[in-house]
């Protein structure tokens, strides 16, 4: 559910006091997007920036305050302060003496008084004191007031210069090779050098959501929207991130807007159906995804989300002439073979599945332990990851008593992370050889180019994951860096099955097989299996890397 204006405003304000400025900031700067000029909002987010001691970007905050609400009192109090704190006394005088002609109140303009005699040197009452300084102040007017106009026209030309071309091409060329870090270095400079254009904060924001940290691109990603509010993609790249951290409400109004400033987006109506269908909406989802295959008949993974939509959805007809047609055009992938398992189990159709007919048969259990030192390999490079924290986590609301890395580990250089993806790569490539006489889908249809993406997964004593699949993925695997020791037959083990539980009446056909795991272990499966882990009980985490391959 959206937030209103005046909810966001006081969760900002109960995160201000609490202390928490990073949030307090999320929660102001979300307002300014949906109404920019809003008076609370900037005077707000000008106290923060007292606080963080950027005095010249508080001013600028209480001045649009003002402008927008010139007769709250309070806005007046906070702007002279903020010239008093940043020692700019002489206008800080000039805007009492306005203040007071005004009538504003003279137990607001009391503090102010003493304030500014303290800065001059005096107590207040002691006007001699002032006095002995202001022929002095005078003459240093002119020079201050040149010097300031100065700085004004620096800070004008740096807004109206944009950067070259030949620096964002270079810009666009490291994202596209994969040099994600160089990119961000870049990115950031950008920023730095050039902070009244949006290019800089835009990528930057995306780039940290690629880098796994999708709390800290929202500052950017927020910058984007301020600076283009009418950019429809600076808007979705906005609601990308907060639907990666979980924030669903506020990601499809983000997605809303940017179709709203173009309603053939396609992306964004892609995005739209994503964020609804997580919600839980699954007919709203369903319009979403419609309305994409609408523009384009095969975007990305459009026809087999709008077939998880329609399964949950009444008539099943809808859904299994849905599947019909898919299955008919000789589309491969591993949701259209969850889908028609798990229909054969629901409804009892007998359809060729064109990914794997029985994928249980495809689940492969090896034990890196006995084949490497598994310590210095893997255990010890996840492990640094995940105490320094380079990584945030991301929303997952299957998980339970847990947290999972948001992003993808292999996309950041670790070295010690590449050498696991190498040798899971290798992995992958034995798979494949154990199988090249299969004429299923999942073999014979193999990718060949993937990308391999990677997350980590900590579970605390009683934590689960609930049964899934990995839609986009092809081959899905999972690498145990730590197993708890059992406290019963099953406890943390890995149960792969063709369908949910749910598919089935009174578990009659429900086909499941169990994976006794341990440290060590690698498990890899179809992406088109449904699995889940089974609850256990410890003082230890239990932690896996968990990975998809992705076709290009």
């Amino acid at each position: 559910m959206e937030l209103s204006i005046d909810q966001a405003l006081q969760r900002g304000a109960a995160a201000h006091e609490s202390g928490d400025m990073r949030i307090a900031e999320h929660w102001y700067r979300s307002v300014l997007i949906a109404d920019p000029g809003n008076a609370e909002a900037n005077h707000n987010l000008g106290l923060l920036a007292i606080d963080q001691g950027s005095i010249d970007d508080a001013l600028d905050f209480f001045v649009k305050a003002i402008r927008e609400n010139p007769n709250k009192e309070g806005f007046w109090v906070s702007c002279i302060s903020c010239l008093i704190t940043g020692n700019n006394l002489g206008d800080a005088q000039r805007m009492l003496d306005d203040v007071r002609q005004a009538g504003l109140s003279v137990e607001a303009l009391d503090p102010l008084e003493r304030q500014l005699a303290v800065a001059r040197g005096g107590d207040g009452i002691v006007e001699k004191k002032v006095s002995s300084f202001r022929d002095k102040h005078e003459q240093q007017r002119g020079k201050k007031k040149r010097l300031v106009k100065k700085k004004q026209l620096k800070q004008e030309s740096r807004k109206a210069i944009p950067p070259t071309q030949d620096t964002l091409d270079r810009l666009l060329r490291l994202y596209e090779s994969g040099a994600l870090l160089e990119a961000k270095s870049l990115a950031i400079s950008l920023t730095q050098e050039f902070p009244g254009h949006q290019a800089g904060w835009k990528v930057l924001g995306h780039l940290l959501k690629q880098l796994g940290r999708p709390v800290e691109s929202l500052a950017p990603s927020y910058r984007s929207v301020e600076l283009s509010p009418q950019d429809a993609e600076a808007q979705n790249n906005l609601g990308n991130t907060l639907l990666e951290i979980g924030r669903l409400g506020e990601a499809v109004a983000c997605f809303r807007r940017a179709i709203k400033l173009e309603k053939d987006y396609v992306e964004a109506h892609y995005n739209l159906g994503l964020a609804l269908k997580k919600s839980g909406d699954e007919a709203k989802a369903a319009e979403s995804f419609r309305r994409v295959l609408s523009f384009q008949s095969h975007f990305l993974d459009s026809q087999e989300l709008l077939l998880q939509c329609l399964y949950s959805e009444q008539p099943s007809s809808v859904f299994l002439d849905h599947l019909t047609a898919i299955v008919a055009k000789n589309q491969v992938n591993a949701t259209i073979g969850s889908m028609v398992g798990r229909a054969k189990l629901k409804f009892g159709i007998q359809l060729a599945n064109p990914f794997c007919e029985e994928p249980l048969n495809y689940v492969v259990h090896r034990n890196l332990a006995e084949s490497c030192d598994f310590q210095q390999l893997c255990i010890g490079p996840v492990k640094n990851l995940l105490s320094s924290r380079k990584f945030g986590n991301r929303s997952q609301s299957l998980l339970v008593n847990g947290s999972q890395t948001a992003g993808n580990i292999f996309a950041i250089g670790d070295p010690g992370l590449d050498e696991i993806e190498k040798v899971i790569r290798q992995e992958i490539e034995q798979y494949r050889s154990e199988f090249a006489g299969s004429r299923d889908g999942l073999i014979r249809r193999w990718p060949p180019n993937y990308a391999l993406s990677g997350w980590v997964v900590s579970m605390q004593a009683g934590g689960s994951l609930m049964p899934h699949i990995h839609e986009r993925g092809w081959l899905s695997g999972s690498l145990y860096i730590n197993v708890p020791p059992k406290t019963g037959p099953d406890c943390g083990n890995l149960k792969c099955a063709v369908g949910a539980s749910s598919d089935v009446v009174d578990m009659i056909g429900h086909q499941e097989t169990t994976v006794n795991i341990k440290t060590g272990s690698l498990v890899l499966f179809p992406a088109s299996v449904m699995h889940h882990t089974v609850p256990f009980q410890s003082e230890q985490d239990r932690i896996v890397l968990a990975f998809d391959m992705i076709p290009r």
